[in-house]
């Protein structure tokens, strides 16, 4: 069962326009009430690549945070509720910095 802060290899499927794909991390956002309780979890896609403008929905890790070899940082305009079978490998899990850090990247993605 994942929990809220792990991240994961999640294979995306087939994607249309500008949805996510294929197989790549993304970090759990979904409370751990929510992934107990459902086969089903919200995570946010994570990418490699620097942005040159600090976007507020952008939560900027460094390389070894959560047990990823590159930095790089969390989309959290970038939310997918995916079939909890679509978690493949385990990467590790965000600390609380970061993860409070994505929580207000989600605060201000989702406007509340």
């Amino acid at each position: 069962m994942p929990k809220r802060g792990e991240v994961y290899w999640v294979d995306f499927g087939r994607g249309v326009g500008f949805e996510q794909q294929g197989s790549r991390p993304a970090v759990v956002v979904q409370n751990d009430r929510g992934n107990r309780s459902a086969g089903n979890t919200v995570v946010a896609v994570l990418s490699a690549a620097r942005s040159k403008l600090p976007y507020p929905f952008m939560v900027y890790f460094d390389a070894g945070a959560a047990g990823l070899k590159r930095g790089g940082h969390v989309n959290c305009s970038h939310l997918h509720t995916v079939d909890q079978t679509r978690l493949q490998d385990y990467v590790g899990v965000f600390d609380a910095d970061v993860i409070q850090r994505i929580d207000a990247a989600l605060r201000y993605e989702l406007d509340l």
